[in-house]
């Protein structure tokens, strides 16, 4: 991958977890703090879940929407899951971020401030191609 490409692919992944609300919320050295430890602090909105489903089924990642027949859930390859209520048979809020630990440990400082810039741009846009499923299935 071309190096400068490597901080806007990081972007927009961190941008389907949420990382965009982050960057327009925090000063650059409270967006990396978060970036390197996730699970720091996570919003209740942006805790991964694990929801087992009546067939044994086992959904893991967090709550991108709820309403009263169903809940979609994003997994961490970005990919949305919408499960009808009537079909979960557990629900369990974790203690962690869907942000992966370790994304800055192999990027240069150069990349790290890409990074943050390719956040503060996409902050008024989803990453493109991007969509959001219809939530009922």
């Amino acid at each position: 991958m071309n190096p400068r490409t490597l901080p806007a692919a990081l972007a927009a992944f961190l941008s389907l977890l949420g990382a965009t609300n982050a960057a327009r919320k925090y000063d650059d050295a409270r967006l990396l703090g978060e970036i390197v430890d996730p699970s720091r602090t996570v919003a209740p909105k942006n805790a991964l879940h694990s929801v087992e489903l009546a067939d044994a089924t086992i959904r893991v990642g967090h709550v991108a929407a709820n309403d009263e027949r169903a809940i979609r859930i994003r997994d961490a390859a970005g990919e949305d899951h919408v499960v009808a209520k009537s079909d979960i048979r557990t629900d369990e809020r974790q203690g962690l971020s869907a942000m992966p630990q370790g994304l800055l440990s192999n990027l240069t400082a150069q990349e790290a401030a890409d990074l943050l810039a390719a956040l503060r741009g996409k902050a008024a846009s989803r990453p493109k191609g991007t969509t959001i499923p219809a939530m009922h299935p």
